[in-house]
């Protein structure tokens, strides 16, 4: 089944990530991530506490440069389709700092750019 997905769609690759190296999985980012945006959050319930989870996962689904910083953030070797090194993209770490398309990093004061909704009529509270 994702063979078959995988020839339909040409332009993914996919990579292996090695299972018992946190430090070389771009997924131990993504739940930095996830936890820097919760750590100050005061929710009074489940249900807040749910909301917020959402939001915070939906963001990160729909911000590529995050998701890139995530990958790039990893010590792995990472092939870029830019003209920048695999040495400069491995040597960012995620934080204050967010790749832009260029290559290039902004500081953003340590939160994330306001990403735009991976599609039109969305609402951040339910999943896609």
């Amino acid at each position: 089944m994702v063979e078959r997905s995988l020839d339909r769609h040409p332009r993914l690759h996919v990579e292996r990530f090695p299972g018992y190296a946190p430090e070389l999985n771009p997924d131990e980012f993504v739940w930095t991530q996830l936890k820097r945006a919760v750590a100050n959050a005061t929710p009074d319930d489940l249900f807040d506490l749910r909301t917020l989870l959402r939001r915070e996962i939906h963001r990160l689904r729909c911000s590529q440069p995050l998701l890139a910083a995530c990958i790039t953030a990893s010590e792995l070797p990472w092939r870029t389709d830019s003209a920048e090194t695999s040495a400069s993209a491995t040597a960012r770490k995620i934080g204050p700092w967010i790749p832009r398309p260029s290559g290039r990093v902004a500081e953003t004061g340590g939160r994330p750019p306001a990403a735009r909704c991976c599609r039109s009529k969305c609402n951040p509270s339910k999943p896609h």
